[in-house]
């Protein structure tokens, strides 16, 4: 028994396991819901002068074929740039490792550069379900939708959930995902034109198509090669 008051005898770990008998378990050090994972710039940082803190500074950005609405937190400042690699690559280098962590929602293709861009640079970044960031909007009882409003609501977006950040994109993976989505899109062409071919009845219409069909087999069979090499 430890008694109140007095300072107990032998090592702190033997006390500890004393107190663990009396008190109970201890509580776990990190009792984070799992959406709060990835949010580990925010914890205080050890470094010579003692600790301090990185606290994370949430940006967020619209992202459009031909631009890129920035809203940065910390500063409230807005920014419009054109979404070319130039211009990005210029605002990525403004951003800061371990603070800065941009927020988007997922825009097939045209997220591309940024978020080479920002991998290259060491910038965290999350990608989101346009229908979650417009449910969340909703409820933050946002009723306008502008780039820089969006841009503003993904940054709030980000404060509110932390999402964990993704991987740094990877060129190769990426060049055989588009390889393969080609692939797959040059199957169903060829699909249709065996439909096509089992309906037809004229005899020229047949021959052209056959000849339609085998050259898509080549460049489908070329197309496979080449994935399979990568």
């Amino acid at each position: 028994m430890v008694e109140v008051g007095r300072r107990p005898r032998g090592s702190w770990s033997s006390f500890r396991g004393q107190a663990a008998a009396w008190l109970g378990p201890f509580p776990p050090m990190n009792h984070q819901p799992e959406q709060l994972h990835g949010a580990v710039f925010s914890r205080p940082r050890t470094t010579g002068r003692g600790m301090a803190m990185i606290v994370q500074n949430y940006v967020g950005c619209d992202i459009s074929k031909a631009r890129l609405d920035l809203f940065d937190e910390a500063s409230g400042r807005y920014q419009r740039i054109p979404n070319q690699a130039e211009a990005i690559e210029a605002y990525v280098a403004g951003l800061c490792a371990g603070r800065d962590f941009v927020v988007m929602e997922a825009t097939g293709v045209y997220d591309r550069l940024l978020r080479h861009a920002l991998g290259k640079a060491g910038i965290a970044f999350s990608r989101h379900n346009p229908a979650h960031t417009h449910h969340y909007a909703k409820s933050a009882t946002q009723r306008a939708k502008t780039d820089r409003l969006d841009a503003r609501m993904l940054s709030s977006y980000g404060r509110r959930y932390q999402p964990a950040a993704e991987p740094a994109p990877c060129e190769k993976g990426e060049r055989l995902q588009s390889l393969a989505r080609h692939r797959d899109h040059l199957v169903e062409i060829r699909a249709g034109l065996k439909r096509h071919l089992s309906e037809a009845f004229d005899e020229d219409v047949i021959t052209e198509t056959e000849r339609l069909i085998a050259d898509f087999d080549t460049r489908i069979d070329a197309l496979e090669s080449r994935i399979a090499r990568a």
